[in-house]
């Protein structure tokens, strides 16, 4: 079904990183059945941007600070998916 943002075909496992610094939220399969499996949002303060990545495999980061380049994530195939991507 339609949904906003975009799908990226990268394999499994592959290393997510944050596109600006900014502070990261993780959203964890283990606290609620999310469609979107284990995802991250990054606030970019002092912009009115975020970014979110769905799907992960695993997380590289805790809740908090991120710097630029930073690995955040891995890519998987949690929640409802059809083979290991991102969603940005």
């Amino acid at each position: 079904r339609r949904h906003g943002g975009i799908d990226i075909a990268v394999a499994a496992g592959t290393p997510i990183r944050a596109p600006a610094a900014g502070v990261l939220v993780r959203h964890s399969l283990d606290e609620l059945d999310w469609e979107f499996g284990n995802w991250v949002a990054i606030d970019h303060p002092g912009t009115p941007c975020y970014s979110a990545y769905a799907h992960l495999s695993a997380f590289a980061a805790p809740a908090g600070p991120v710097e630029a380049g930073q690995v955040i994530g891995y890519a998987g195939d949690t929640g409802v998916a059809y083979g290991a991507h991102l969603h940005w």
